[in-house]
């Protein structure tokens, strides 16, 4: 029995889960369960299960690391830290890491780990770092691979110029279209012509 942190990735659009167990194997047979018989706590990965046709195969279940059972819920928040996106590619409802040794963190840990949160406002020391730094400007804004990701887009013909598809974010338009999310936000963002043979035009409110 080995205790660590996973993460369950849908291979058909790149969207995933992060977790962690006491148990690994255990851990992933309970989701895979939990998604056959359609009651699986996460609505997000569950609806993108059945959109797959409940095929196991279009998911894959990756160890990110094996750790001591007290770390779990430190390391956990780690990779929520990294990757929490509010559900743009990530599906977990909350960016805070919960226990799963059968009760919730306590309200100390809890509150350790939202002050150690990287991505709630940026204060002004953090901001004039952004600024004075390329590396990280370089990131910010329509500069970032995931700017943009969550508009309506656009599908339009190359040829005829006329919109053939209308999708509310562009992850649904890569998940009905299976073309690349990023491709398409690309060439939402001027930084490419097509994706899938197609132009792409994002929809500002």
């Amino acid at each position: 029995m080995k205790s660590g942190i996973y993460k369950i990735i849908n291979k058909t659009n790149s969207r995933f889960y992060v977790g962690s167990a006491v148990n690994l194997q255990k851990r992933r047979q309970n989701h895979f369960s939990d998604l056959r018989l359609e009651k699986h706590k996460n609505i997000f990965l569950l609806r993108d299960f059945i959109k797959c046709g409940k095929r196991e195969e279009n998911f894959e279940f990756v160890i990110l690391e094996y750790c001591e059972r007290t770390n779990l819920i430190i390391r956990e928040q780690h990779f929520l830290d990294i990757h929490y996106d509010n559900n743009l590619m990530c599906y977990n409802l909350d960016r805070t890491a919960g226990s799963r040794l059968g009760s919730k963190a306590s309200k100390e840990t809890i509150a350790k780990l939202r002050r150690s949160h990287l991505g709630l406002k940026h204060k002004e020391e953090t901001k004039m770092k952004i600024r004075e730094n390329p590396n990280l400007a370089a990131r910010v804004g329509p500069n970032n691979p995931m700017f943009g990701i969550g508009f309506k887009v656009n599908q339009i013909d190359k040829k005829t110029l006329l919109v053939v598809n209308t999708f509310s974010t562009m992850l649904e338009a890569s998940s009905k279209t299976n073309i690349n999310h990023g491709h398409i936000c690309d060439v939402c963002n001027g930084k490419r012509k097509t994706a899938g043979g197609f132009l792409w035009s994002k929809i500002t409110p």
